[in-house]
C-alpha cells in the first residue's frame, strides 16, 4: 500500500521539477535566475537556505540568497560565504558539512570554520555550478554527442540551521536542482556578456515590434519626421534678436555727485522743469568742511607770520643791523611761498565746496525715480548718478542691452547691412502698442550691464517723432532686432542649440 504512495509522491516532485526548470529559463538575467533558483528551488531540495554565487571578473559574486531581496556585501556572513565559495570553485567536487570538519578538504578548513561560526548553519552542501560543452567526436553520427565538463563557475550553497535528519532524497534533489540551475545561469551569464548587448536588445524589441502594418505606420512616421527636420533646417525665416532697454531722449544730462557727501536739500521733483544754472540739490561733505575750516586756519597762521616778519624786517632796516636784515628777507620768502600754497588749497577746497550746490548744465525736464524719497539725507560717493536734465521736444533713443551670447548675430548684421537693422519694440508701459525703430550704433565689445548682473552688447537706436511725454523718460521696453534670414529650426530652437553648442562645443 505504501509503493504507489511513494510513486506519486516521486511524480508530483518531478513535476514540480519541470515547472522549476521552465521557470529558470523565462529570463536570460542572471539575478532573475539566481532569484528563482534559489527561491524556488527550497521546496525540490528540503533545505532551509539555498545561495549561489559566480566568478565575476578573478572575484566571486553573491546573486542571490533566498528569503533576501538585497543582498549587503560588507556583512560578515556574506564576506564569510564569498571566501568559503571562491576555495570550493577551486576544488571543483561537491563538499557536504555536517559537523565533521575533518570530513572535508583541507582548502575548505579555514573557510568553512568561518562561515559556519559565523552563519550558524548546522549543515552545509555546496554543489559546483559547470559549464557544459557538447562535442561531436569524430566518427560520430550527428545524433551521437559527448558531454563534456568545463571549467567550474559558480557553487550552489545548501544549508540547514535546525537539528534536521538529512533525507536520503535531499542529496539526489540537490543535485538534480544544481544541475538545472547550471543549465539556466550559464547561458545568462554568457548573454549577459555579449558585447553591445543593450543595443542589440532594443534593435531586437524594436524589429519585433515593427511587424505587419506597424511598419507601414513606423515608415509614415519616419517620413514625417524626416520632412519636418528638412523643413527646419531649409525654410528661411526672420531671425530676430530680443533685448531689452530704455527709452530715453537724445538730449539729456546724467546729473553726478560730485564728491563724498550727504545729500541735504533738493530743489526739484521729478518731472519738473529747469533751467541752465539752477541748483538741483545740495550736499554736505563733513570731510571738505574740516578741509576747510583747516585751510582757513593755515592761511591766516601764514599770513599773522608773514605781517610779523614785515616789521621784524623794518626794524632790522632802522638798528642797520645787515646780516639780521639779509635772514629775515630769506624767513619772508619762504613765508609767502607757503602763504601763497595755503591761499591755493583754500581756493581749491571752496571750489569743492561750491561744487556740492549740483547745478543744471542745459534745460530740460529733472527726471527720475522718486527723487526726494531715494536721494534725501543719504550718503552718496563720488561718481554716483543723483538724476537727469532731459529735453523731451527733441529727438529720442533707444538705449539696449543685448545679451552676449546673441551679440554676435546683431554685430555681424549690422556689418553686412547696408542700411541700419529694424528694430520692433513695446513699452512696458503700453504692451498693446508695436513700434518700429532703427539700429545707428552699436558698441565694438560687450560690458557689463547697468545693473552689473553680466556682460551685455550696447547699442543705439533712434526712434522716429512721436507724441512723447515726460513719463516716458527711462521707461523700460522690449525690442526685437532684425538680423536676416536663418532656418526656422533656428529661430525657434535657437537658445537650445546655442546653449548646446557652448556646453558641448559642438
Amino acid at each position: 500500500m505504501n509503493a504507489p504512495r511513494k510513486i506519486d509522491l516521486d511524480c508530483e516532485w518531478l513535476l514540480t521539477a519541470m515547472r522549476f526548470g521552465f521557470a529558470l529559463h523565462e529570463s536570460l538575467d542572471p539575478v532573475e535566475v539566481a532569484g528563482t533558483s534559489v527561491n524556488d528551488g527550497l521546496s525540490l531540495t528540503g533545505v532551509e537556505r539555498l545561495s549561489v554565487i559566480v566568478t565575476h571578473r578573478r572575484r566571486v559574486k553573491v546573486l542571490s540568497i533566498s528569503g533576501q531581496e538585497h543582498i549587503v556585501a560588507r556583512s560578515p556572513s556574506v564576506i564569510a560565504m564569498k571566501k568559503l565559495a571562491r576555495n570550493a570553485i577551486l576544488i571543483g567536487k561537491p563538499v557536504v558539512f555536517d559537523g565533521d570538519i575533518r570530513s572535508i578538504d583541507p582548502l575548505l578548513i579555514e573557510s568553512m570554520t568561518n562561515y559556519v561560526e559565523t552563519s550558524r548553519a548546522r549543515m552545509v552542501a555546496i554543489l559546483p555550478l559547470k559549464e557544459k560543452m557538447h562535442l561531436k567526436p569524430a566518427g560520430k553520427t550527428s545524433d551521437d554527442s559527448t558531454e563534456i565538463e568545463a571549467r567550474v563557475f559558480g557553487v550552489l550553497i545548501a544549508e540547514l540551521f535546525r537539528n534536521h535528519d538529512v533525507t536520503p532524497e535531499m542529496p539526489r534533489n540537490c543535485r538534480i536542482v544544481a544541475d538545472q540551475i547550471q543549465s539556466a545561469l550559464y547561458p545568462a551569464i554568457q548573454h549577459h556578456r555579449l558585447p553591445f548587448r543593450r543595443s542589440l536588445t532594443v534593435v531586437a524589441r524594436v524589429k519585433e515590434f515593427l511587424q505587419g502594418k506597424r511598419l507601414l505606420a513606423a515608415a509614415c512616421i519616419l517620413a514625417m519626421v524626416a520632412l519636418t527636420v528638412i523643413g527646419l533646417s531649409t525654410i528661411p525665416v526672420r531671425y530676430r534678436v530680443a533685448c531689452e532697454g530704455v527709452l530715453v531722449p537724445v538730449n539729456r544730462q546724467n546729473v553726478y555727485a560730485p564728491w563724498d557727501a550727504v545729500v541735504r536739500e533738493i530743489m526739484v521733483v521729478d518731472g519738473a522743469p529747469v533751467n541752465k544754472g539752477d541748483v538741483l540739490l545740495k550736499l554736505e561733505s563733513e570731510i571738505l568742511n574740516a578741509d576747510l575750516v583747516a585751510a582757513e586756519v593755515a592761511v591766516e597762521e601764514s599770513q599773522k607770520l608773514v605781517e610779523s616778519l614785515n616789521a621784524t624786517i623794518a626794524s632790522a632796516r632802522r638798528s642797520q643791523a645787515e646780516e639780521q636784515f639779509i635772514e629775515l628777507q630769506g624767513e619772508l620768502g619762504k613765508a609767502e611761498v607757503e602763504l601763497r600754497g595755503n591761499a591755493e588749497y583754500l581756493k581749491v577746497i571752496q571750489g569743492r565746496i561750491k561744487s556740492l550746490s549740483v547745478r543744471a548744465t542745459r534745460s530740460g525736464i529733472a527726471s527720475g525715480f522718486q527723487i526726494r524719497d531715494q536721494l534725501l539725507r543719504r550718503p552718496v560717493s563720488r561718481g554716483d548718478q543723483l538724476l537727469a536734465v532731459s529735453d523731451p521736444d527733441g529727438p529720442w533713443q533707444l538705449e539696449l542691452e543685448i545679451e552676449e551670447f546673441k551679440a554676435g548675430h546683431v554685430t555681424r548684421a549690422f556689418v553686412e547691412s547696408s542700411e541700419p537693422l529694424k528694430v520692433e519694440y513695446i513699452l512696458a508701459t503700453q504692451v498693446e502698442k508695436l513700434s518700429s525703430a532703427s539700429l545707428v550704433r552699436v558698441a565694438q565689445q560687450v560690458d557689463l550691464s547697468n545693473e552689473g548682473t553680466g556682460y551685455v552688447l550696447h547699442a543705439i537706436a533712434d526712434v522716429p517723432p512721436f507724441p512723447a511725454t515726460p513719463s516716458y523718460i527711462g521707461a523700460e521696453v522690449f525690442a526685437k532686432i532684425e538680423t536676416g534670414d536663418r532656418a526656422i529650426g533656428y529661430v525657434l530652437f535657437g537658445d537650445i542649440i546655442d546653449f548646446l553648442r557652448r556646453t558641448l562645443w559642438i
